[in-house]
């Protein structure tokens, strides 16, 4: 392997990876289940006495009843204009019923910031930052701070945020950094520090930072996306063929071995890597590359003497063994987008 790094739905790779490692076929149904085929019933229809269950089973079709041409459609009212208010403040706003919230305006750019990190013993830093960018998709916000530390020392950092809510957004970050936390002593490979801001966000080492790039879902999403390379978060697009390289058939087998490396690590521990993102390919711009636990919100950690629990410890050692193929899956999507786009 070259340089690695200490420690929703899958998808099988059952293409030119397949003589690398070959795909268990692990679909059937399993024992003790039944598979049934709906029928499509002609119209709504009340199943009664059909199952066990005390509550009637009802069955509904979406179709529509059938438009006789003679007949003229009904048409819905119009709707109607509430009342003006009575208040002054109320007379500025427009009816509810049309009315379109804006995105909340971002607050002014904090630039002194302070943050405590989880290591053992935890360290409080002091940051002075001078730029940030956006980059949140979904319900997580993520931003790119550009900061000085209180040692002189210029540094990237990834800001988390999740939940508006002060009590939801600290269940999140006790979440994150005790999966963080238990994969850091596994020797599962994790970002190198996590901390905690005074203002209860998480703040990560930024992995891009130097000109690293990362390979994973993301990105496989990015790049199949229509407007493709438009939705890259910072693209190192220099990385590619280096990437090309890394993952060309003769060489991903290195690729899979470390995979199946760190899953092991996880069964170890008890640890049920991410089932979206289980890891991602980071590659440098000096041709080394690591795999790495990102996507921590989705980690699972079971303490060991819960895994007597024969479903836990079976859905545990399943979806973690199933990790790697997920991983080289993704990997393949990535190649073939970028070989169409540059062809």
């Amino acid at each position: 392997m070259n340089d690695s790094s200490s420690g929703g739905d899958r998808q099988h790779d059952t293409g030119w990876l397949s003589a690398v490692h070959p795909v268990v076929d692990i679909s059937g149904t399993p024992e003790g289940w039944v598979e049934i085929t709906p029928e499509e019933p002609d119209d709504l229809t009340k199943l009664d006495g059909t199952t066990s269950s005390a509550d009637p089973v009802y069955e509904i079709t979406a179709s529509e009843p059938e438009y006789d041409a003679g007949m003229p459609r009904e048409t819905p009212p119009e709707p109607t204009v509430p009342e003006p208010p009575g208040t002054e403040w109320d007379d500025l706003l427009p009816p509810l019923d049309y009315a379109i919230l804006p995105k909340p305006e971002r607050q002014p750019l904090k630039t002194e910031r302070s943050a405590v990190s989880v290591s053992d013993p935890p360290v409080r830093h002091q940051f002075t930052v001078h730029g940030s960018q956006e980059i949140g998709m979904g319900v997580e916000e993520k931003s790119i701070l550009h900061v000085r530390d209180e040692e002189g020392r210029e540094l990237t950092l990834l800001e988390r945020s999740v939940k508006d809510d002060p009590a939801e957004r600290r269940e999140h970050n006790d979440h994150y950094i005790h999966s963080w936390q238990v994969c850091n002593e596994a020797g599962i490979p994790v970002v190198p520090e996590v901390m905690v801001s005074d203002d209860d966000t998480l703040l990560v080492t930024d992995v891009k930072a130097g000109g690293s790039e990362v390979y994973g879902k993301g990105m496989a999403r990015a790049l199949s996306s229509y407007d493709h390379a438009q939705e890259r978060h910072r693209p190192h697009a220099d990385i590619d063929a280096l990437f090309m390289q890394i993952t060309a058939p003769e060489n991903v087998g290195a690729i899979r071995a470390e995979a199946e490396r760190i899953s092991q690590l996880a069964i170890n521990a008890g640890m049920e890597l991410p089932a979206d993102d289980p890891y991602e390919l980071i590659v440098h711009p000096d041709g080394t590359w690591q795999l790495m636990t990102l996507d921590l919100d989705l980690a699972i950690h079971t303490e060991p003497e819960r895994l007597n629990n024969g479903v836990l410890g079976v859905r545990l050692v399943r979806n973690n063994r199933e990790a790697s193929d997920y991983l080289i899956f993704q990997l393949q999507k990535i190649r073939g987008s970028l070989h169409k786009m540059s062809g």
